[in-house]
């Protein structure tokens, strides 16, 4: 998978290239996935009341319950704009018990609006309506960074490459929203272990 580059870090722009797969980027939209995000988490926990009751800039966290999956926790909070840092939805994931937000294995930042290329995750849609949520394969090693194309060589999933803006870009699939929660739970753990697996392979370098 080839990764076309772009000088451009944030545009607010439509994508406008033909292809299956597309990144949303418009902030009603992305609002609206969030929220469905967030409560496909809540109905599989120990939060399962508070599923449709939550503004979407509410803080939560939760402790994960699923059939065939290792414990593991979720927690979610919107973060305004703070200098140049763009607006974002932010959600982590952790193993076992759910600890301090500073434990976190996995952090799914999604900007609130348009395109944030340093965000790592984001929703994307394909032709046919389907929506999925995404990550670049950016993560923070021990010592360094670890590149995209460490994480993407080595993961497992699937992969797709789809319009953003005006550019093409891969991507990681993590979990498609229009699953079933057990079936969404359990790509989403999934997606947790196989990110640590490829961690610890790094950090041995």
């Amino acid at each position: 998978m080839k990764n076309i580059e772009s000088k451009v870090e944030y545009q607010k722009s439509e994508s406008t290239i033909p292809h299956r797969y597309a990144v949303v980027d418009n902030p009603v939209e992305i609002e609206i996935l969030q929220t469905e995000l967030r409560d496909k988490f809540l109905e599989k926990s120990d939060k399962k009341h508070k599923v449709g009751k939550l503004p979407i800039d509410k803080y939560v966290d939760c402790q994960l319950n699923a059939s065939g999956v290792n414990k593991f926790w979720y927690l979610y909070n919107l973060h305004i704009k703070n200098g140049s840092r763009q607006a974002r939805y932010w959600n982590i994931l952790g193993s076992g018990d759910t600890k301090h937000w500073r434990f976190a294995e996995l952090e799914l930042n999604i900007p609130k609006e348009g395109i944030d290329r340093k965000m790592q995750a984001a929703f994307v849609k394909d032709e046919e309506g389907k929506r999925y949520l995404v990550h670049r394969g950016g993560f923070r090693g021990k010592k360094k960074a670890m590149t995209r194309k460490f994480f993407i060589d080595r993961f497992k999933g699937k992969k797709i490459v789809a319009g953003e803006g005006e550019k093409l870009q891969g991507f990681a699939v993590i979990a498609c929203l229009n699953d079933k929660g057990e079936k969404f739970i359990q790509d989403v753990a999934k997606f947790l272990n196989e990110v640590n697996e490829i961690k610890v392979e790094f950090n041995n370098l």
